[in-house]
C-alpha cells in the first residue's frame, strides 16, 4: 500500500481483532503513514499495534533538533532512526495517558544486521555473497581441536548478537510484538525505553532481546517538539494534497 504518494510501504495484519500496523521507512513517512491511518486504528475492539522500524545505528550524536528533516546532515540514516526512537516512545507514553484505551499502542523494532536484496542492488551479487561470508564468520567459530570449549567461551566474548545476517531471523522482533499477549509486552512501560531487537546466539538461533532508547531522559521534551513539527508538517501535507485534488478535479 503506498500512502500519499510518499513511496514507503505499509503492512496491515488483523490479528484476532487486533490491527497491527508495521512501518518501514524513514521518520516522516511512518510518522505520516501513522496518522492517516490513526482514525481507523482506533476503532480496532481490541488495542491496536503500530511497529516502528528502529536501527542500532539510531544514534543522538547525529541529532541536531533544527535540522530535524535532515537537509544538511550527511548521516541522515542514523539521525532519521533516532527521530523513530523518540517519535515512538513519546507516541505510546500518550496511549498509556489515554483512559478510553482506544489509542494504540507503539512500539519499536530493530532488525539487528540483516542482508537483503539491497545491498544486492548497491554492490552487486558477488561482493554481497563475501559480505554474508564474513557475517557467518564474524557470529560462527567451530574450530575442531581439544581446546574447543576454551574457544566456544572466546567466540562468546568476541562475537556479535546482533548479526541476524537473514530477513527470516531478522523478523522475529516484529513478530513477537505482533503475536505476544499484550501484557506480556506492558512491563516495559514502568522502565528505561527499549526498542525490540532479532538477536541470535553463536550457533544462528534467533530470539528476541531489548536495546535501550539512548538519553532518553535528555530527549523526552525534545520528543514532544519533534511530534508537534512532524504533525504541523503532516497537516500542511494533507491541506496541499486536497487543493491538489480539487485542482484536478475542477479542471
Amino acid at each position: 500500500m503506498d500512502l500519499d504518494g510518499f513511496g514507503s510501504a505499509i503492512y496491515l495484519l488483523t490479528l484476532s481483532s487486533c490491527v497491527l500496523v508495521y512501518l518501514s521507512s524513514s521518520s516522516n513517512s511512518q510518522f505520516t503513514q501513522f496518522r492517516a491511518l490513526e482514525p481507523l486504528l482506533s476503532k480496532s475492539p481490541s488495542r491496536s499495534r503500530v511497529v516502528w522500524t528502529s536501527s542500532l545505528e539510531a544514534s543522538p550524536a547525529r541529532y541536531n533538533p533544527e535540522d530535524w528533516q535532515c537537509k544538511a546532515t550527511s548521516h541522515s540514516y542514523e539521525t532519521t532512526k533516532y527521530e523513530i526512537d523518540l517519535i515512538a516512545t513519546f507516541l505510546d507514553r500518550l496511549s498509556l495517558q489515554d483512559p478510553t484505551r482506544k489509542r494504540p499502542r507503539h512500539f519499536v523494532a530493530q532488525p539487528g544486521v540483516c542482508s537483503t536484496s539491497i545491498s544486492d542492488a548497491l554492490i552487486g551479487p558477488v561482493l554481497n555473497l563475501v559480505k554474508l561470508f564474513l557475517f557467518y564468520v564474524v557470529r560462527d567459530v567451530f574450530i575442531p581441536s581439544v581446546v574447543l570449549l576454551l574457544k566456544m567461551y572466546q567466540a562468546r566474548l568476541c562475537g556479535s548478537p546482533h548479526h541476524t545476517i537473514t530477513p527470516f531471523k531478522a523478523a522475529i522482533s516484529v513478530v513477537h510484538i505482533a503475536l505476544a499477549p499484550l501484557v506480556f509486552l506492558t512491563f516495559l512501560e514502568s522502565h528505561q525505553p527499549v526498542r525490540i531487537g532479532a538477536q541470535t546466539d553463536m550457533r544462528g538461533n534467533e530470539y528476541v532481546g531489548l536495546t535501550p532508547v539512548k538519553e532518553w531522559k535528555r530527549f523526552e521534551m525534545e520528543a514532544e517538539y519533534l511530534l508537534a513539527k512532524c504533525n504541523a508538517l503532516y497537516e500542511k501535507v494533507k491541506d496541499r494534497t486536497k487543493l491538489v485534488t480539487v485542482n484536478e478535479q475542477a479542471s
